[in-house]
């Protein structure tokens, strides 16, 4: 055993391998901070178009009543009533 130790201890290949161990989680770490940025980069861009389609779609269906609060318009969907009910 006393020689196998020399041998291990003596090949530069054994010595280099902790060093490389260590770069190795540094770069696994390096990769998830990258990973990590860019999905949050990812998701802000989604979460940004996702809250404009929101905002025109609130828009589009309701309109500032008199009162404080929203009144939705709903003046299409009665004049569809109104047609099938006069057939």
């Amino acid at each position: 055993t006393m020689m196998l130790e020399k041998s291990i201890s003596s090949n530069p290949l054994t010595k280099m391998m902790s060093s490389s161990k260590f770069y190795l989680k540094e770069q696994k770490q390096k990769d998830r901070e990258k990973h990590k940025r860019e999905m949050q980069v990812y998701n802000e861009r989604n979460n940004k178009k996702f809250n404009e389609y929101f905002k025109r779609l609130q828009q589009k269906r309701s309109h500032s009543a008199n009162y404080s609060g929203r009144h939705f318009d709903y003046t299409s969907y009665n004049q569809n009533i109104q047609v099938a009910a006069s057939r």
